[in-house]
């Protein structure tokens, strides 16, 4: 499945690409991941940056790797700790304490990661969709009448893309998991809800 991805989004991609300016255009910067290592920290302990290095992050990508580096392997070691803490059936408060350590954690790596991002390469949602929508992917439905919520149409391009997406579903799930297939009405009486 994974190499019928690329020809699943292409639709989209095309529209989209032809609909950015030439410098977004560019492929992002991913550092190397840091070295694995297998030793743990406990739950309490706490991660700093160097200040230098932050500002260096701003620079180039090197020094956002000298940043988020101490950051991944924190992640990594908490990791590590919940899933010794799981073998060896440690008690569930201290299991629940690491998790809550290791979210902690994660959330700081990616709110540094989200901060050491490139300016230009955040994208603004509010002008995603109205490209999507200028190019006719999708509208609400009966949009010249008000609109209805919940309810959309597909254009040329929007359509091709979910057929893509829906075939790609069937020839997975259908033919490569031989799961069967029904199609089913849309309205529901009100006791089913119930």
């Amino acid at each position: 499945m994974p190499s019928l991805l690329p020809a699943l989004f292409r639709p989209l991609r095309a529209a989209l690409l032809l609909s950015l300016p030439p410098l977004a255009l560019r492929p992002p910067v991913r550092p190397s991941p840091a070295p694995r290592r297998s030793f743990s920290t406990p739950p309490s302990a706490q991660i700093s940056v160097p200040a230098a290095a932050a500002s260096r992050s701003s620079m180039d990508g090197t020094g956002a790797e000298e940043v988020l580096a101490p950051l991944r392997l924190a992640v990594r070691q908490q990791g590590d700790l919940v899933r010794k803490l799981k073998e060896d059936k440690a008690p569930q408060v201290d299991v629940d304490k690491a998790v809550a350590e290791l979210k902690a954690r994660k959330r700081v790596l990616e709110a540094k990661e989200l901060a050491l991002q490139p300016k230009d390469d955040i994208i603004d949602r509010s002008k995603m969709e109205d490209t999507l929508k200028r190019r006719f992917f999708y509208d609400q439905a009966f949009a010249i009448y008000g609109g209805v919520s919940g309810l959309y149409d597909f254009g040329p391009v929007g359509c091709a893309l979910k057929n893509n997406i829906i075939q790609t579903w069937r020839q997975h799930f259908i033919q490569e998991e031989q799961i069967l297939e029904i199609d089913c009405t849309m309205l529901t009486p009100e006791p089913v809800l119930k």
